[in-house]
């Protein structure tokens, strides 16, 4: 089979993936829509619908229906990964502190105006992808940052944060929360085995592969990612029972 039709197929899994999960979580947030965790699990939701974004971007981009250089995708998706994952490390701090004060209420309007807020920023930066796309192509693709792979290193680092937050949150809470913690903890893992990847590729050369061999295995990655995800909500629901 052609890896072009093999790269086009992971990617669609990967958007039909993405959207069971965005469900899923939804489906949570109905069932304790009046509660401190229903407000927190909106902060994972806005995460979740992000990510989304990041893959039907890719999509777009790899499939030529938005044209824009190698560098200026590589950066869009990154700013698009940043926004993830402060989300999600909001939703993570939300937990720390809403198991650390067991009275904490968490403020669902507030919940609901951060994620409004993430998706005008996802709208700002695909309607000014194409001025992205030029200022990286400019300033960013001949730098020594760029061979670095600050963009990567950066993407560790929230990571990073993000995965102590939620191993606080499954040290301190002894309720159904707590079930999600590693699984999502798991799912920063492998999503930041994908930077890790594009670092050793791309921006460091480690590796000589042909692009779509990198682009394969970097959707090949994502889907273990997301069914984690799956997971950790399908075992959340179990456990809220």
């Amino acid at each position: 089979m052609n890896i072009e039709v093999l790269v086009l197929a992971a990617s669609s899994i990967n958007i039909v993936l993405l959207l069971f999960a965005l469900g899923i979580i939804v489906w949570s947030v109905r069932e304790f829509l009046q509660s401190s965790i229903g407000a927190t699990l909106m902060y994972f939701l806005g995460g979740v619908i992000t990510l989304g974004a990041i893959r039907v971007f890719l999509f777009l981009a790899d499939n030529q229906i938005l044209h824009l250089h190698e560098i200026g995708i590589a950066i869009v998706w990154h700013l698009l990964f940043y926004v993830a994952a402060g989300v999600f490390l909001i939703g993570g701090l939300v937990l720390v502190r809403l198991v650390s004060l067991r009275n904490q209420n968490v403020s669902f309007t507030k919940a609901i105006i951060i994620n409004c807020l993430v998706g005008l920023i996802i709208a700002i930066i695909f309607l000014f992808g194409g001025r992205i796309d030029q200022t990286a192509l400019v300033y960013y693709q001949g730098s020594y940052w760029n061979h670095f792979g600050l963009h990567h290193f950066i993407a560790f680092i929230m990571g990073g944060l993000i995965a102590v937050t939620l191993l606080m949150v499954h040290r301190r809470y002894a309720g159904i929360i707590r079930v999600i913690a590693m699984p999502m903890i798991a799912a920063v893992g492998i999503l930041s085995t994908i930077h890790l990847w594009e670092l050793l590729t791309e921006s460091w050369q480690v590796l000589q592969l042909p692009d779509m061999t990198i682009e394969l295995i970097e959707q090949f990655l994502w889907m273990p990612a997301v069914l984690v995800i799956i997971y950790a909500f399908i075992k959340f629901h179990q456990s809220s029972k």
